[in-house]
């Protein structure tokens, strides 16, 4: 579809009826994904989190008890009665345990960026046909061989020179991308401070132990108050998240959807909609209380307890597609012709703001493509003028560096991936997950704690029985004759301590003929044995003991012995802790994608200077972004820097201060430079807790070097033999 084709003046499109059918659309795309979300994974993470979360009320349920939890009190389904509930329902948070454990494990640390500029490939002379110098020389010193190829000592310098050319060339190359890659490296490592990663990493992983996986969301942050962006990372929750329900992998998914949620008027100042024509599809806390307090409990206007509070919000869905606007959803007969053309036109890659809030996407709406009309019209006014101005100078036209003129360029742009990240075959979403547990033929990982959850329901059950056990062992019975009854019940109940009793008849029998007391049977060990086997089975399932036997192996008799226990139980949360690297990794690389794409000079002033950001920008105009993409430039690594407990820091300074000072004193005694030494000595300091200044060597000048011994420097001593003269 060209320019002049008739696509923004046809009645449909004038009349937004083709927009409502686009939103409609993608918003029952996001249905159906949320259906096939909802059978896979939702039922088991809605459980695993009620775990996390203590609540276990749904576990007392006597049609869950019987349907769930397979207990029957009967001999058969028809004569099946509810079963008996404790009295006690404990809460019985075995999970908070694990979290509590796991989390600062796989956490401890912060993340610390390094990027490594690619080395170069460096063609040998045989590439380039140059023959080693011997063969050189024998060839050249063989008459026969030359008269045959009298070419051959030109051809051989010829090479030679075109290697010398392309070896400057890859060293200018090498030194580009070393540049590149150590401003990549300081950027990433600003801004994971300056934008708070640490906290957002520990709720990605707090929610992937949880419900089983949880994502970063990687954007462009325009910092308050200033003209600067930053490219950062943030925590996405689970349930915000809508994969594709036709692919089986992430990879694979022709569309990602991530929900999100926010006031009417950020909504209109974010997407440029008026405020007037969104129709809030949610109400916020604030409005619910507003709500009670000054229209129900004060006889405002609608004083009435069955009004309903005002909705405020907005929840909306970002909408990634590699699969063109939308309208390959449908089979090739139900498509709307225009879309089919926009599909045509704009590409397989299209990102979308929609809800239901407003009848079109707020990125292609009527307005969308009515400013673009009259951009277009600005832009092209402009274009003849820069021409008219340069044929006038006789200056040569560099059409390129034209904005567009074309409407629908300019609508394409507006409806563009605002990062390209489905350039990169492998990662090509703007989301970067983490999970534990593949679950086969679904993009939808399977929560950690859900292998566990039929041990975790019995562990809340027997628990509960036994507190039920507890409180009936307690219960002490009175067998009481009739004829002492009320007096003794009276002493009980209202009588002082050591109340005195007056029996008669006692000399017919014992006391016991009159008073007994019965105790009722206490608490049989045996299910406490059967709530540790669960336990156990729980923490294995999870890896929680292998992180106690790694604890343990430190207290046996062998080193050896210690050393094999510990490499075996660490195999599990060293895999758990591998996967965290490895999404630490590919966040990093995608944050290093969104920088050389999205940076400009004035963002990063603040952070490499006027000198860095010019440098910058003369290396970004070089950029090429499929080679960013793919990293073929550089490597980017993400390294958890954990923080080292003070006995650790202490045994390691001690062992380098034994084996590393003697030759650092020795270099100081004979160069007069004790400045290595004095830097050993502040880290032990540091980790012994010593003030540093009271280790410290003092510079001291070198020692003069000895004088050379020469003829007449050698005084001359007299012989014996000769006298004075």
């Amino acid at each position: 579809m060209m320019q002049g084709t008739p696509i923004y003046g046809s009645s449909t499109i004038n009349d937004g009826g083709v927009f409502k059918e686009h939103r409609d659309l993608l918003l029952e795309a996001v249905r159906a994904g949320l259906r096939r979300k909802k059978e896979v994974y939702t039922p088991g993470a809605n459980e695993c989190l009620q775990f996390v979360l203590g609540q276990h009320s749904y576990l007392f349920n006597p049609k869950y008890i019987t349907d769930q939890m397979y207990l029957q009190v009967g001999a058969d389904p028809k004569s099946d009665k509810p079963a008996r509930i404790p009295h006690f329902k404990i809460s019985d948070n075995w999970v908070a345990k694990f979290l509590q454990i796991v989390t600062p494990y796989l956490t401890q640390g912060q993340v610390v960026r390094t990027v490594k500029a690619a080395k170069p490939f460096v063609p040998t002379p045989s590439c380039y046909g140059i023959d080693p110098p011997q063969l050189q020389q024998m060839k050249m010193s063989s008459p026969g061989y030359m008269q045959s190829d009298p070419q051959y000592q030109m051809r051989q310098q010829a090479a030679m020179m075109k290697m010398m050319m392309d070896q400057i060339g890859i060293q200018a190359e090498s030194e580009r991308c070393n540049s590149m890659a150590a401003m990549i490296e300081k950027i990433l490592n600003y801004t994971a401070g300056e934008l708070g990663l640490q906290k957002e990493r520990r709720c990605v992983v707090e929610e992937a132990l949880t419900l089983g996986y949880a994502a970063y969301i990687t954007e462009t942050i325009k910092m308050p108050g200033t003209n600067q962006t930053l490219v950062g990372s943030n925590f996405v929750m689970a349930n915000d998240i809508v994969w594709d329900p036709d692919a089986t992998r992430e990879k694979d998914c022709k569309w990602l959807a991530v929900q999100c949620r926010c006031p009417a008027w950020l909504f209109s100042r974010l997407y440029g909609i008026p405020e007037e024509e969104i129709k809030c599809n949610q109400r916020s806390t604030t409005s619910e209380v507003y709500h009670e307090r000054l229209i129900i409990n004060q006889g405002g206007e609608q004083n009435n307890r069955n009004s309903v509070p005002p909705k405020d919000e907005v929840v909306y869905w970002k909408f990634w597609s590699r699969m063109g606007v939308g309208s390959r959803l449908q089979t090739k007969a139900e498509r709307n012709p225009l879309l089919d053309q926009l599909d045509e036109r704009f590409g397989d890659f299209c990102f979308f703001i929609v809800t239901d809030s407003i009848d079109y996407a707020a990125n292609l709406s009527p307005m969308i493509f009515q400013n673009a009309m009259e951009t277009a019209a600005q832009n092209k006014a402009m274009a003849q003028q820069a021409m008219a101005a340069a044929m006038i100078q006789g200056q040569p036209f560099d059409q390129s560096q034209l904005p567009p003129i074309d409407p629908m360029a300019i609508v394409q742009q507006a409806c563009a991936w605002p990062v390209p990240y489905n350039m990169d075959v492998d990662d090509p979403w703007p989301i970067t997950t983490l999970w534990f547990h593949r679950r086969n033929g679904s993009p939808y990982p399977i929560p950690h704690f859900e292998f566990a959850l039929s041990y975790l329901k019995f562990m809340v059950w027997v628990i509960s029985f036994v507190a039920d056990k507890c409180y009936r062992s307690q219960r002490d019975f009175w067998l009481i004759d009739d004829q002492v009854a009320e007096q003794l019940r009276t002493a009980i109940e209202n009588g002082e301590d050591e109340a005195i009793i007056t029996i008669k008849g006692l000399d017919k029998g014992g006391l016991e003929a009159f008073v007994k007391m019965l105790e009722a049977p206490e608490v049989k060990k045996s299910i406490m044995e059967v709530y540790q086997f669960f336990e156990n089975k729980v923490e294995q399932m999870t890896g929680l003991t292998d992180l106690m036997q790694a604890n343990l192996a430190r207290s046996m008799r062998t080193a050896t012995e210690a050393q094999v226990v510990s490499d075996a139980s660490q195999l599990r949360p060293k895999d758990m802790a591998q996967r965290v690297n490895e999404c630490d990794t590919r966040l990093s690389r995608k944050e290093a994608i969104a920088s050389a794409l999205v940076y400009g000079p004035n963002d990063l002033l603040p952070i490499l200077g006027k000198p860095g950001a010019e440098a910058w920008a003369n290396l970004q105009n070089k950029q090429d972004p499929t080679r960013v993409v793919r990293e073929t430039d550089y490597d980017v690594l993400a390294s958890q820097g954990r923080i080292l407990d003070l006995d650790t820091r202490q045994e390691q300074s001690n062992k380098m201060v034994q084996l590393v000072l003697p030759m650092m004193v020795q270099l100081g005694q004979a160069t007069g430079m004790f400045g290595p030494a004095n830097q050993l000595l502040v880290e032990w300091a540091k980790a012994n807790q010593i003030d540093p200044d009271l280790v410290q060597f003092p510079d001291m000048p070198p020692p003069p070097p000895a004088p050379a011994k020469g003829v007449a420097s050698v005084s001359k001593e007299k012989s014996p033999s000769q006298g004075p003269q």
